[in-house]
């Protein structure tokens, strides 16, 4: 009984090691088997906000659910991501797709509002010039008159 306990450790540590949870926690390493680099970063930035708050508990619930899994998930980390409560690989990649959508659509607002400024500031020095050119300078009076 003791002898299978300790095997099933093992062979969990074994399994979080190759897939890169252990170096993930540990290291902040990205691992290789995890398809989208920027999604690594964002489920190590999640983890690590967890630890940093002092969360260790929520991470060590997580790591009891994936220890009690019978069919292990392919991949830890996301399964550790999801039970954090973040978005799948799928969901993470919409969110960028929407977010380079959102950044475009800003840049070619910010493009347009420039130009009106710039036609503003234009059209303002049109006015100043035109103003001053059309105001009639007064003489002076004239003494004795």
């Amino acid at each position: 009984m003791m002898l299978e306990k300790e095997a099933k450790k093992e062979a969990f540590r074994k399994y979080l090691e190759s897939s890169g949870v252990l170096d993930a926690l540990t290291k902040g390493y990205i691992h290789s088997n995890v398809p989208c680099l920027t999604y690594q970063l964002y489920i190590l930035s999640s983890v690590s906000l967890c630890l940093r708050r002092g969360n260790v508990y929520a991470l060590t619930v997580v790591l009891v659910a994936l220890y009690e899994q019978n069919d292990k998930p392919s991949s830890a980390i996301e399964f550790i991501q999801q039970k954090l409560g973040g978005p799948s690989l799928a969901e993470y990649e919409k969110l960028q797709a929407e977010a380079a959508d959102l950044q475009m659509q800003y840049n070619e607002l910010l493009a347009v509002h420039q130009e009106k400024c710039r036609e503003y500031e234009e059209l303002k020095n049109t006015h100043i010039q035109a103003s001053t050119k059309d105001t009639p300078k007064e003489e002076p009076p004239t003494e004795g008159l």
